[in-house]
């Protein structure tokens, strides 16, 4: 009985093919972090100790590759400087609920972290919530002037000399402190930006009684302006707008309104990249939001890229469960193929499973 206990097992740790054993070797290679550089994977004691991390499904990216690889090669091409073309880039990420997108463009935000020449800002909407879309706007834009505040506060002689130079063309382009004064309520960090030169009372006695659609049109002409000051200092902005067929329809329109205008402004425009991302079973074609893409579609200075994430395949959940489980593929296979067929290859259901 014990012999073939053994034997059992020495089977289970055998490889089928030589392909398997190349499977195994490419997957550690491309994830050194998890299969060559884990201390916890060199300290088995550590489970029995409950020292060791247990695993967590969901955080990382999986099954993506080739999305990936769009979104880096378009970000790319928009460093190029030889670039003929030069367009705003919206890019559409669509497909169920559950079926990765956040997590798709959180990985793309994460590639572009180190680069200090891109300025990301992103909003989420959520649903039932319309009421507080122009709140969420106003967190996601002001997140450029927080960005501008950041670098004046931790110096250097070249965050300086930007800072100068972005504050400077923002005063100039809104027309003084009037102007910027005048958006405070929508971006309240611009005090911090603009120190002393205005006060809170002097920017909220501003208010007027406007209509909804006349301060859209002033934010928008606004934010133009601002965003073509940062295009064209030579920063790039990444502008992640997650779920936003849950945003009321004015802010939808204040979105596809603002991306037509920067993209029609000028040669920076290529500067900027959009991504949306929606849930396609909710966006019909009178949908608010399929209105304003559309939009962009049609327009000749934006360039738009579809991508549409289905399900995983079996190698993909197999590629999960390894990293994770820190295991060999042949190990795991027989558990991936239950996960796949139990989940059809759903993205949350597998991580929930």
């Amino acid at each position: 009985k014990d012999d073939t206990s053994n034997a059992a097992s020495d089977n289970m740790h055998h490889f089928a093919s030589f392909k398997d054993v190349i499977q195994d070797l490419e997957h550690m290679i491309g994830k050194p972090q998890a299969f060559l550089h884990d201390e916890d994977i060199h300290q088995p004691c550590n489970y029995f100790h409950g020292k060791m991390t247990k695993p967590v499904f969901g955080e990382n990216c999986f099954g993506r590759k080739e999305e990936m690889r769009e979104l880096v090669g378009i970000s790319t091409n928009m460093q190029k400087d030889e670039q003929f073309e030069r367009h705003l880039e919206a890019v559409f990420v669509s497909g169920v609920a559950g079926a990765g997108k956040s997590r798709l463009v959180h990985s793309f935000e994460a590639s572009l972290s180190n680069d200090s020449v891109w300025i990301v800002i992103k909003a989420k909407f959520e649903r039932g919530m319309e009421y507080a879309s122009r709140g969420t706007l106003s967190q996601m834009f002001d997140g450029i002037i927080s960005y501008l505040v950041k670098l004046k506060e931790s110096g250097g002689e070249s965050n300086m000399i930007f800072i100068q130079r972005a504050s400077n063309g923002i005063l100039d382009a809104l027309g003084g402190i009037r102007g910027v004064s005048a958006l405070v309520d929508f971006l309240p960090s611009l005090p911090s930006l603009f120190g002393g030169l205005f006060n809170i009372r002097t920017a909220s006695g501003n208010k007027s009684a406007q209509t909804a659609g006349c301060m859209n049109e002033l934010l928008i002409n606004s934010l133009t302006k601002i965003l073509k000051v940062i295009l064209e200092s030579g920063r790039f902005i990444l502008i992640v707008a997650d779920d936003l067929q849950w945003a009321d329809e004015l802010s939808i329109s204040l979105i596809g309104e603002l991306l037509n205008n920067v993209a029609g402004s000028g040669q920076m425009s290529h500067h900027c990249m959009f991504i949306v991302l929606y849930r396609e079973e909710e966006v019909r074609d009178d949908h608010p939001l399929s209105i304003q893409l559309s939009y962009l579609q049609m327009s000749r200075d934006v360039s738009t890229t579809e991508i549409k994430l289905g399900s995983l395949s079996r190698n993909d959940v197999a590629d999960m469960i390894m990293t994770q489980l820190r295991l060999s593929r042949h190990l795991v296979i027989d558990l991936a193929v239950a996960v796949h067929k139990k989940t059809s290859g759903h993205a949350l259901f597998v991580v929930e499973l």
